[in-house]
């Protein structure tokens, strides 16, 4: 084996399932490990053939002990053993070559987060199939899901508790990986795994779809949507996001368990879709008063308002009065549809009315800033809804910082501590991030 190898996922897979003809979001509900065969596939074109050591239940110097079934098609997961101790391998089908970027990192981070992430062992290409794997340590007591159902048939003490602790557990494991710059992207409850049950140990796994931060501080573009439409953040649907997208997650996860069943379950994408970009989730009245106060905390549509660590951490010390701008969002159903027809009229799509709306812009506002940026920044249409995005409300500012080329997150960062773009060069120049910059003044406060 040769651990020099280009990045990768961690471990778990995508828990929507869907066929080309049913875009129905679907729980996977199957959650039970069986043993087969010690066969590890070559290729996914032929999937019957074997590998050498597949056929005599060795990996390198690892005995196969069990394949577990396959849930996805980039990798095939075994439960391997060596000197006694136990571990879990995922190897990758060929042609499929995870990130470099994030696995470099979290190979080291996971000793660092050891108390929050799965702790991988090695990474490399194996050099009889060719294919790249990750080795891991393997967790027996498998993923959180499958503790769902029992925890609607414990008493109401056994519920409190073993709510606090997974609301604790998750919520010191995202504040450790954003600390750290990494943004999970695809948090749901078969990418948390159970180390032990007592007391409750939860680990996070699968950073395949993750981020990392440090270069592009608060904010990400990517060119594609990721993760699970069950658990997606509104602004995930505009491919610019931050963080802030994990505790929207966490948020999913809690509902999940609380109410039984995810929010989204036995709804098409395009539905799903629909209640992202227009509709606040609705929360049960029949849910204790301080946790619905958690789940609309984290269930703020506006990225900028929804709770992060630090309200979390609040509610668990059980404080009362941490703001909560969830009913500042007011659905779309109910409005005004004359006001929002003036939008249209003035050119602005559905997204955009929303974008503007939400970041506190009166239509008088919006004209301005869009036209000022068209025809003095030559902004296009999308690049102004990325500094809208990003919080700016002063078109000027925006034109100072886009003509020195920089981008629109890391220039809220350093705008907001009063930063030139002139003395922001400098500090780029000194190999200080945007991102890093703003760490490094929380951490004086």
């Amino acid at each position: 084996m040769k651990p020099n190898w280009d990045s990768g996922r961690v471990s778990g897979e995508m828990i929507v399932g869907r066929s080309d003809d049913d875009k129905t979001i679907r729980l996977d509900e199957d959650l039970t490990v069986r043993e087969q065969d010690s066969t590890i596939r070559q290729d996914i074109s032929n999937n019957n053939q074997k590998s050498d050591f597949g056929r005599v239940g060795l990996f390198d110097s690892y005995k196969v002990i069990q394949e577990f079934d396959a849930t996805g098609g980039e990798a095939d997961t075994f439960l391997v053993e060596k000197s006694g101790a136990r571990y879990f391998l995922k190897l990758y089908r060929k042609g499929i070559k995870p990130k470099e970027n994030v696995l470099r990192k979290l190979s080291s981070l996971s000793k660092k987060l050891s108390d929050h992430v799965v702790v991988i062992r090695e990474f490399g290409v194996d050099d009889v199939s060719g294919r790249c794997y990750e080795l891991m340590e393997y967790i027996e007591y498998g993923d959180l899901k499958r503790y769902f159902d029992n925890f609607k048939n414990q008493d109401a003490k056994s519920k409190e508790q073993f709510f606090k602790a997974v609301v604790k557990e998750l919520a010191e494991a995202l504040n450790a990986l954003h600390n750290e710059g990494i943004v999970h992207r695809d948090l749901k409850p078969t990418n948390v795994l159970v180390r032990s049950l007592k007391p409750l140990d939860l680990v996070i796994a699968d950073f395949g779809i993750s981020v990392a931060l440090f270069g592009d501080v608060t904010k990400v573009y990517t060119e594609t949507q990721k993760g699970s439409f069950a658990y997606m953040a509104p602004e995930e649907l505009s491919n610019y996001f931050g963080k802030e997208i994990d505790w929207w997650h966490l948020g999913i996860i809690l509902y999940e368990l609380l109410v039984g069943k995810n929010p989204f379950s036995g709804l098409s994408e395009a539905v799903v879709k629909h209640y992202l970009t227009s509709e606040n989730i609705s929360i049960p009245e029949d849910i204790e008063h301080r946790n619905a106060q958690l789940l609309k905390g984290l269930l703020t549509r506006n990225p900028r308002k929804r709770w992060k660590y630090e309200q979390v951490r609040a509610w668990l010390n059980g404080e009362d009065d941490i703001p909560v701008y969830f009913e500042d969002f007011e659905s779309k159903s109910g409005e005004n549809l004359g006001e929002k027809q003036k939008w249209f009229n003035e050119g602005f799509s559905e997204e955009e009315y929303s974008l503007f709306m939400e970041n506190g812009f009166t239509l008088e506002k919006a004209i301005e800033f869009r036209n000022v940026l068209r025809m003095e920044g030559e902004l296009s249409r999308e690049q102004i809804r990325e500094w809208v995005q990003a919080g700016f409300k002063d078109p000027r500012k925006v034109i100072r910082w886009s003509k020195e080329n920089f981008e629109a997150f890391a220039s809220k960062v350093f705008d907001d501590y009063g930063i030139i773009p002139s003395l922001a060069r400098e500090l780029l120049q000194y190999g200080l991030t945007a991102y890093e910059f703003k760490v490094a003044c929380e951490r004086k406060k």
